[in-house]
């Protein structure tokens, strides 16, 4: 009887002890219970805010991807202003690089396609030059705007059949265009970087380009020339009488220049054996090239001229070039 009944006293010692532990436990629950409902409120909004991020920094670069392809399609740089106002707006105004190098990513990777950055304008006439000169402020070597350019392998970007003209707004008065502005660049260069207004009428009449222009008057055509960047038009008026000349423009240079220029002349003139030698020689001469070097690229070789000794960019007509694409941190 004696263990049965320590036994009924153990049992009904339980619910007392029970009782005093409960307190206890109970505590230690509700603490572990808060911490984890404190970790889970701080860590909320750290995840909320880097969505946010993503989710906006994504958004802006499709944004500035849509307006750099509008701006291609109507031959109108890519500037930075644009990019400030209608891409990143007041919150994302340094983001800049970093929407930049996405948008770049994705244009290389789904559209075969990067933003090159114009180059600066020239000061030409004296009183310009002076005025560089008499300023205190370092001249900026950056123009701020970008166009679109090619990256397509060489065997498919110059090649006609694989990239004709574009359709818009249609295929005929568009390679009807390529070609007068590839002609008239041409003829600028090869006189030595610019030529008189007055000698660039005569070129243009003796080749009949008001019969072929798709524009209506050779004035109008040379006026859309200047105002898409492929001239300029500069007047200078310190000799005492107004000069009026014409030079290639910023896209001019990026679409076209020497390098573009050499190629048209060569398959306009070009030749065999010591005639086509002599003629290479007769436009390095005129265009201020280096001797001719040539590089392997893919499975053939390409020649690369080179200007004051460097090896310049490879140019050609709208859309077909491929240089590297220069970011924009001064306004960060």
């Amino acid at each position: 009887m004696a263990p049965n009944g320590r036994k009924r006293r153990s049992e009904r010692n339980d619910p007392e002890s029970s009782a005093s532990e409960s307190p206890a436990q109970h505590r230690r629950v509700r603490q572990d219970d808060s911490d984890e409902e404190a970790g889970s409120t701080t860590s909320e909004p750290e995840t909320q805010t880097q969505t946010q991020t993503a989710t906006g920094m994504e958004t802006m670069m499709k944004k500035l991807v849509r307006l750099a392809l509008s701006c291609e399609y109507s031959r109108i740089p890519i500037r930075r202003a644009d990019i400030s106002t209608k891409v990143l707006g007041d919150t994302g105004t340094r983001q800049f690089k970093v929407v930049f190098e996405r948008a770049q990513h994705e244009l290389r990777t789904k559209f075969g396609m990067q933003m090159e950055e114009l180059p600066s304008r020239e000061k030409f006439t004296i009183s310009q030059r002076r005025a560089a000169q008499a300023s205190q402020k370092v001249p900026s070597t950056s123009s701020k705007s970008w166009i679109l350019t090619s990256t397509l392998p060489p065997e498919y970007k110059f090649d006609p059949d694989i990239l004709p003209p574009t359709k818009a707004p249609s295929e005929t008065t568009e390679a009807i265009y390529t070609a007068l502005y590839s002609f008239i660049i041409a003829l600028i260069l090869l006189n030595n970087g610019s030529l008189p207004e007055n000698k660039l009428e005569r070129y243009l009449k003796r080749a009949n380009a008001d019969q072929w222009t798709p524009i209506l008057s050779t004035e109008k055509l040379l006026q859309k020339l200047a105002k898409e960047g492929y001239l300029e038009k500069r007047r200078d008026t310190s000799s005492g009488e107004e000069i009026i000349e014409w030079v290639v423009g910023p896209r001019g240079k990026i679409e076209v220049g020497e390098r573009g220029v050499q190629g048209f002349v060569r398959a306009v003139y070009g030749g065999s054996g010591e005639e086509d030698e002599e003629l290479e020689r007769k436009l390095e001469r005129s265009l201020g090239l280096q001797p001719q070097q040539r590089v392997v690229v893919g499975e053939g070789t390409e020649e690369t001229p080179q200007v004051n000794g460097r090896a310049e960019r490879s140019r050609t007509t709208r859309g077909r070039a491929r240089p590297s694409a220069r970011d924009d941190s001064d306004d960060e």
